[in-house]
């Protein structure tokens, strides 16, 4: 059984990057625009969170404050990313699968680049600690429950799952989320309603540039030790694939 605790927990912590990138992408193709980017963007957001890490925290010692401020600096980079996808499909109408390509490829060269700037290799330094796993206190004790999901668990399991919440009220309990969908599924009818089509789809791909971004954040501080340009492994897709097949719902 204890093999089965813990590859269920490594189960946990290979999901959590997945559904939250698969989130950013419903936002976004929820309000009309297909954002095939999410591969590139998590890589951004690998890429500069592990170097904020690495430059904050060199000994490890102010760890959880350097994650922190990594992942929110994760998040940041991949709203900025993103902005070139917005910009090229809401304003200059371009073909959205090409211009999510292109920043897939882009992200692979740039990422790369800036490590060799930065850190005059091809990838970051090694961080001294990434995301530590936690026991639940009281939960953890619950029979095999407590083994498998509150027991050396990445705590960034249980932000997804208030992502996938907060994800699922909005979209689908608030009129903000109405106006959203209506933008993707009758953007005509929506615009003579009054409703700006071009900033909610905006809204749209900016907060699957942030959710990407931070998706890549925590896949390379929980699976890994440092950035390299094969740290994401085409994640991105397969949250592109999940989102499909869970019917864009979160």
């Amino acid at each position: 059984m204890s093999l089965f605790y813990n590859m269920f927990t490594i189960t946990l912590m290979i999901s959590a990057p997945i559904i939250i990138a698969a989130l950013g992408g419903l936002f976004s193709e929820r309000s009309g625009v297909v954002n095939i980017a999410l591969d590139g963007i998590m890589l951004v957001g690998a890429f500069v969170t592990a170097a904020v890490v690495v430059v904050l925290d060199p000994t490890g010692a102010n760890s959880k404050t350097a994650i922190l401020i990594g992942l929110i600096a994760g998040m940041a980079a991949g709203v900025v990313f993103s902005l070139l996808h917005a910009y090229a499909s809401i304003d200059l109408n371009a073909d959205q699968t090409v211009s999510g390509t292109a920043l897939n490829l882009l992200a692979a060269g740039i990422t790369v680049y800036l490590c060799q700037i930065f850190f005059n290799q091809q990838r970051t330094p090694a961080f001294i600690r990434g995301i530590t796993r936690i026991d639940v206190p009281v939960l953890k004790d619950i029979p095999v429950l407590g083994e498998m999901f509150f027991k050396q668990v990445h705590p960034t399991f249980y932000l997804t799952i208030i992502l996938v919440f907060v994800t699922w009220f909005v979209v689908f309990k608030t009129p903000f989320g109405l106006r959203m969908r209506s933008c993707g599924e009758f953007p005509q009818a929506s615009a003579s309603m009054g409703i700006n089509v071009r900033r909610m789809r905006y809204f749209g791909v900016l907060v699957s540039g942030a959710l990407a971004g931070l998706a890549g954040g925590v896949m390379v501080l929980t699976q890994d030790v440092q950035f390299t340009v094969v740290t994401i492994h085409g994640f991105g897709f397969i949250a592109i694939a999940a989102l499909i097949f869970g019917k864009w719902n979160p």
